[in-house]
């Protein structure tokens, strides 16, 4: 789209990945996450338009990204999450632009590979 941003990028569902990686489940609408990390804050009702529901996802995702962020300093996780995750995400987006598709059960062997590999070193 040849739109850059220039501020900090940040993603709820990833820095929920961050906090709790062995969650396998695929990546939570804001709903669940705002389930599972707030009680104080549920918008009621349904938005009538894409005006309205464009409002409540961004009002939603700033409670749940000031939850996430406390979350990510207290488990000590935000180099990983800012210098690590969230640089992938644009990556990520243009490889998906061009076509290029992500096989988890191919990223699971890799993951199953790096282990025992990490699993050796650490023995040495």
């Amino acid at each position: 789209l040849g739109i850059a941003l220039g501020l900090r990028l940040v993603d709820p569902r990833v820095a929920d990945w961050v906090i709790n990686p062995e969650d396998n489940k695929s990546a939570p609408s804001i709903d669940v996450l705002l389930e599972k990390h707030t009680k104080e804050m549920q918008l009621k009702g349904r938005a009538q338009d894409e005006y309205e529901r464009s409002c409540k996802h961004a009002v939603q995702s700033l409670v749940l990204w000031n939850r996430l962020e406390g979350l990510l300093k207290f488990n000590l996780l935000q180099k990983a999450f800012h210098e690590v995750e969230m640089p992938l995400v644009p990556v990520l987006a243009a490889m998906e632009q061009c076509g290029m598709g992500f096989r988890s059960i191919h990223c699971t062997a890799l993951i199953d590979i790096l282990r025992r590999k990490l699993s050796s070193l650490e023995q040495e």
